[in-house]
């Protein structure tokens, strides 16, 4: 819940229900991984290890067949997920899960993927992003303008909109998960997702680490990040 305070107060002028709704129109949703009527079914969050959470699971499949067990993994939306975990995929039990980071460093790694999209794949800026550029970045963000999917923008969205679950937030489906179970950080990556792998209770993973991944934008090839900081200061 402190993590859930945390990322939604930067955004309150922007109207954190814009946020959330949007979700439902730009996540990606998350992975499921079934075994024996055992689920562990991840929520995913832009910019909080999503990459390398993904191609743990994957690993975790691949010494699952290797031990000639029926597995079911699939990406899907949220609302799908919630459905499995409540539906008999998961009759012996589901653990439901995510993972967050501190909230000022996940809105920046978000500006650093959305400079890199807009240089390489959209072509829309130089390839110096100054004060001025983040300048308008964030506030057509805080302005309370509703962002568009086509911007790129989603990456930067507050971690809330996937996180809420107080009265009155997002239905399932649009966001919102009413039975996360499981939240990590990123911060303690390796040691969250060892305690992640003990309480899942599914066969043959609990000694499947979490897998390392390097994304392009880690490097901040047009100093994004250091244009955002200025305007931040």
């Amino acid at each position: 819940r402190a993590a859930v305070a945390k990322s939604r107060r930067p955004w309150a002028r922007a109207g954190d229900r814009n946020f959330q709704h949007l979700w439902s129109k730009t996540s990606q949703g998350g992975d499921g991984l079934a075994v024996e009527g055992r689920c562990l079914l991840y929520a995913a969050i832009f910019k909080a290890g999503n990459d390398s959470i993904r191609l743990s699971l994957k690993a975790m499949a691949k010494r699952i067949r290797a031990a000639g067990l029926p597995l079911a993994l699939n990406r899907t939306r949220n609302k799908d997920l919630e459905a499995i975990r409540s539906g008999p995929t998961c009759a012996r039990g589901a653990v439901t899960f995510t993972f967050v980071r501190e909230p000022l460093g996940h809105f920046l790694s978000g500006f650093t993927e959305w400079a890199y999209r807009q240089v390489n794949l959209r072509g829309r800026v130089s390839k110096t992003i100054d004060r001025q550029v983040a300048s308008e970045v964030l506030l057509n963000i805080l302005g309370g303008r509703p962002p568009r999917p086509w911007e790129d923008s989603q990456h930067m969205y507050p971690m809330s909109g996937l996180l809420d679950t107080k009265p009155g937030g997002p239905t399932i489906g649009e966001g919102g998960w009413r039975h996360l179970q499981w939240i990590g950080r990123l911060e303690n990556a390796q040691r969250d997702w060892s305690r992640l792998m003990n309480e899942s209770r599914i066969p043959h993973v609990r000694d499947v680490s979490l897998r390392s991944s390097r994304h392009p934008t880690s490097s901040d090839p047009y100093d994004a990040r250091a244009a955002m900081v200025a305007v931040l200061r």
